[in-house]
């Protein structure tokens, strides 16, 4: 279920959300064979041009079946403070929970709400339970010092840069 930022509910438009498990992926891309038309389905032809791309030379198959977290805005101070740790917690169970497990969970910015160390440490505890490897980027209300120091030992931010930016070149494929 996807959710604003204030924790309403977003409706499903199938004209705009595709939903496709990653087995019904890595079967299309490993087959030759069509999955029965549907509406919200895109056809095979398309999603091998989509999700396989040459790289260096070389065709690759592999497809990274990802989830996004975003916006968490974790708090520890505001009347709401308790639903939004709650929610996150939900959010990577339920990330947890799912079959097939993804590759990759990346929490795409706004991680806490006022860029304290205090609030970086509890998501870092909430995001340790994740099973998948974690990987953060920094929103406009993330500090990036407090971010770099929460998450240094993950290893994968440079500890000297007020910028960050990142190339994850060592994944292993599962």
């Amino acid at each position: 279920m996807l959710r604003d930022g204030d924790g309403e509910d977003l409706p499903h438009d199938p004209k705009y959300h595709i939903s496709i498990s990653g087995t019904q992926q890595r079967e299309m891309l490993s087959t030759d064979a069509e999955i029965p038309p549907s509406s919200a389905v895109p056809s095979v032809a398309i999603l091998r041009e989509l999700l396989c791309e040459p790289a260096i030379g070389r065709p690759t198959f592999y497809i990274i079946d990802y989830r996004q977290i975003s916006d968490t805005h974790i708090v520890l101070d505001a009347p709401d403070a308790d639903q939004r740790i709650s929610d996150f917690k939900r959010t990577i169970a339920d990330i947890n929970a799912l079959d097939p497990a993804p590759d990759v969970i990346v929490h795409t910015g706004d991680i806490v709400h006022n860029g304290r160390a205090d609030e970086y440490a509890r998501a870092v505890a909430i995001l340790k339970k994740a099973q998948a490897p974690v990987y953060v980027l920094a929103g406009n209300k993330d500090d990036r010092a407090n971010l770099r120091a929460a998450f240094a030992a993950d290893g994968y931010l440079a500890a000297n840069s007020d910028f960050i930016e990142y190339a994850i070149e060592d994944y292993l494929w599962g």
